[in-house]
């Protein structure tokens, strides 16, 4: 079967393929930057956003770009913790839709919208 073995991976390019595709499987990148607005700007620059991960010592800052990243789900500090009572799914080309917590009931659900005028009576 395909297998790879886990890999870490520096980029200088934000252009390659395994920054601009969705990749699967036990591969980290890393990639420089020369400041925060920077790694945003890397982060976000591509159609996919269902995870990503903010590794420092700065809480402050860990949660800033958190939020700032266009991503379903993003760790500090961590990779992959997913938990049942909380929702998870991608922003962008990432996927429709949440799996876990209250959100997933969505995938379930048909709206529909019904307006009645009583005024006007046939």
């Amino acid at each position: 079967g395909a297998f790879f073995a886990p890999a870490l991976l520096e980029v200088a390019d934000n252009a390659l393929p395994i920054i601009q595709q969705e990749t699967f499987g036990p591969v980290l990148t890393i990639q420089r930057f020369s400041d925060e607005a920077e790694a945003i700007r890397l982060a976000n620059d591509n159609e996919y956003g269902l995870s990503a991960s903010v590794w420092t010592r700065d809480i402050d800052c860990s949660l800033r770009v958190a939020q700032a990243i266009d991503a379903g789900s993003v760790w500090i500090n961590d990779w992959a913790q997913v938990f049942d009572g909380t929702e998870e799914g991608g922003f962008k080309q990432s996927g429709l839709g949440r799996l876990n917590g209250l959100a997933s009931f969505d995938d379930f659900i048909e709206y529909k919208h019904i307006a009645l005028n009583p005024g006007r009576v046939a």
